[in-house]
């Protein structure tokens, strides 16, 4: 992980209150420490448009317009440990909205090999999550825009897509997306409840946990 592009904003206040809301929530779930590390370099104020700032340090989904949205951090650390990220994948982030996710997956990730795209259908949110990156010094990261539900074939296969919405079924096209090996982590409804669930394409199977992610339903 590379702190520099953050350092300049290591004793502000924001990034205080961003400590204090991420050891809230290590205080009710079991996190990684390396997962814990980042969660606390990325300050969440960054990627929150001023209209709604109130939320930026509550463990809350920020919803932005579109059906685009910046996770909650207790959201963003479950999909984390089921991903189980490391360096050198290729990694495709669908729904990027501001990058706040983003910007994690590229600190967790940084080193030889490593791509992430991320893609988002807002022309604005686009254009911010690129400006965003730029600023904090992630040139490993392109952020491009398209429609979410087909995936982005551009630079695919991938090792792992991740996509920040609720569907009511695996698209085919994330699965034709990825490697042999790859793997899919989405949010799938289960009645009126939801489910964050991983695909795994060599095994074809799914493992899942009852978690309410926040996100939107894609249709």
């Amino acid at each position: 992980m590379k702190a520099k592009a953050w350092s300049n904003r290591g004793e502000c206040m924001g990034l205080k209150e961003n400590n204090r809301m991420i050891d809230e929530l290590c205080k009710k779930n079991a996190l990684p420490p390396e997962v814990v590390a980042v969660l606390k370099m990325v300050d969440r104020e960054i990627f929150v448009p001023r209209e709604f700032q109130n939320d930026a340090y509550l463990d809350k989904a920020i919803y932005l317009g579109k059906n685009s949205v910046i996770p909650s951090p207790s959201t963003v650390a479950q999909i984390l440990s089921i991903a189980k990220v490391r360096t050198g994948l290729n990694i495709l982030e669908i729904g990027c909205g501001t990058g706040y996710f983003t910007a994690i997956l590229a600190e967790l990730t940084r080193g030889e090999g490593t791509k992430i795209t991320a893609l988002e259908n807002s022309f604005e949110l686009q254009k911010l999550a690129q400006t965003n990156m730029k600023n904090l010094g992630i040139d490993f990261v392109e952020v491009v825009f398209g429609e979410p539900k087909f995936g982005y074939w551009n630079n695919a296969p991938y090792d792992l897509i991740i996509a920040n919405y609720a569907f009511r079924a695996l698209p085919r096209e994330y699965v034709q997306q990825l490697k042999v090996d790859g793997k899919v982590v989405i949010s799938l409804l289960d009645g009126d409840s939801q489910k964050l669930m991983a695909y795994e394409r060599l095994t074809n199977t799914i493992s899942n946990k009852p978690i309410d992610t926040g996100f939107p339903l894609l249709e």
